[in-house]
């Protein structure tokens, strides 16, 4: 019998960009994106339109400075995700514009902003070969080198803000607590730090999960916290999510009383009417921060110019905030993240120019030319706008170095113009600077300046004291 062989030929068009278009795509969530479930951030407004301007603010502080790729400027584009539509939609994107042969050649991109995101687009950057950095996503399980090689971020993992929070709780003699976390990557990378790396200095009595979508929690809320034995409760979700929860908890009347409330993202008080937003005051929000310090690696020459870029953008002018302190955290990591690609890509020869040949099919689209330009980011060590950036990629993709997170506290204030939401306001009352380090007071008062639910000045205990009551005001130091 005659054997006959069938040889299938699969040719794929490749499309090769010349190298002296290239250019830097940044990711980042619509700014009316309001109802996100999947945002781990601040304002969706304030914050994604401060990290788009940093990004562009540094693509333009790059031409100011002179640095050319191929004796050309580098290029940029700017896409908007709709992260709550589904979860392909920021992959769909840049599947696109990398098989776009009419596309500068893409060599890097800045974002995406969730952790979600990446989850979907970190496997496909590797498979092509270009590096992604994030400046929001913070989920412990994209610091596997091995994983995701081609991944770094510049905003620090959720293992340090655990280890901030457990920290805190020490300071405060709290062992317990209530874990509230929101159904989606963020808050479970939470749950998962809390429950697997922290179980022995910190116990969570309970659980609960919140779905956004439903609007429903896995349990009943209120006879959850009333039957617990701890009294404080900890949400792990972004500012949006975390609102409808503060909301849902002061429906059932478990606010301003026995429970001390700590989030991971600050609420949006103008949720909240007059009446019941008073209600919220105590609240304790832990959050990341920027310096702007010599300390702290900021580099200041770096810092001013592209303040002044931003400041007198046509595009991004009007988002320039009236303080240095109400720039947000993301905006300065966005801003770093960029850099960091361009550095690297200031450091190669002409020879060494990465360049991505684009195919009709983007997964088989590859950034080729490029392991010069791969050993200047693993080797990348540089002053930043939020610090020094510095990678140790044959152990993590997380930034090393300089850390902090500050210690928010809602408190009463004086209607002011600028205070527009009726006597209550983020106080900045602590400060951690990472490992090894202890929560240092930045107020003058022995109590650190906090004021706790029914506006005691004692730190309350974390426990039931006497059955069927809280005695929640028993200093424990």
């Amino acid at each position: 019998m005659a054997l006959t062989r069938l040889i299938i030929l699969i040719c794929v068009r490749v499309f090769v960009v010349s190298s002296d278009r290239i250019q830097i795509i940044g990711l980042f969530p619509k700014p009316d994106q309001l109802e996100s479930d999947v945002l781990e951030s601040h304002n969706t407004v304030r914050w994604s339109t401060q990290a788009m301007a940093m990004f562009h603010t540094a693509i333009l502080l790059s031409h100011k400075y002179g640095i050319r790729i191929g004796g050309h400027p580098i290029n940029y584009s700017i896409i908007e995700t709709m992260t709550d539509v589904n979860r392909f939609s920021a992959l769909h994107l840049i599947c696109e514009h990398s098989s776009d042969h009419r596309e500068a050649s893409i060599v890097g991109i800045v974002g995406p902003a969730t952790s979600n995101d990446v989850r979907f687009l970190a496997p496909f950057d590797a498979q092509i070969g270009l590096p992604l950095i994030s400046y929001s996503a913070t989920n412990a399980d994209f610091s596997d080198s091995r994983l995701y090689p081609t991944f770094y971020r510049t905003v620090p993992s959720d293992r340090l803000l655990v280890e901030a929070i457990v920290e805190l709780f020490k300071q405060f003699s709290w062992t317990s607590c209530i874990l509230i976390c929101e159904k989606n990557d963020y808050g479970y990378g939470g749950l998962k730090l809390m429950s697997e790396r922290y179980n022995t200095r910190l116990w969570i009595k309970d659980q609960l999960t919140f779905d956004v979508h439903s609007n429903t929690f896995n349990v009943d809320l209120k006879r959850t916290l009333q039957m617990s034995r701890s009294r404080i409760v900890l949400v792990w979700a972004n500012q949006n999510t975390s609102t409808t929860i503060i909301r849902h908890a002061l429906q059932a009347n478990l606010l301003g009383g026995s429970f001390v409330w700590v989030t991971t993202d600050q609420v949006i008080l103008s949720e909240f009417n007059g009446s019941d937003r008073l209600k919220l005051k105590g609240l304790l929000t832990v959050m990341q921060t920027h310096d702007n310090g010599l300390e702290s690696g900021v580099n200041r020459t770096l810092l001013d110019d592209a303040l002044a870029i931003w400041r007198n953008s046509a595009d991004y002018g009007s988002s320039y905030p009236a303080n240095f302190t109400d720039i947000s955290s993301f905006a300065m990591f966005a801003f770093d993240a960029t850099w960091t690609l361009i550095e690297a890509l200031n450091k190669l020869s002409s020879d060494d120019s990465p360049t991505l040949a684009a195919a009709p099919f983007c997964f088989n689209s590859l950034l080729t030319n490029s392991d010069t330009y791969y050993k200047n980011l693993e080797a990348m060590s540089f002053s930043g706008v939020s610090g020094i950036v510095q990678f140790a990629k044959n152990i993590s993709n997380d930034r090393i170095g300089f850390t902090s997170y500050v210690l928010y506290n809602l408190q009463s204030t004086r209607i002011t113009p600028s205070e527009p939401y009726r006597h209550l306001k983020y106080k900045q009352v602590m400060k951690w600077s990472g490992t090894r380090q202890t929560w240092k007071n930045l107020t003058d008062s022995p109590t650190n300046g906090i004021v706790w639910p029914q506006n005691s000045n004692e730190v309350p205990c974390d426990h039931l004291l006497i059955q069927g009551k809280a005695n929640s005001y028993k200093a424990k130091w």
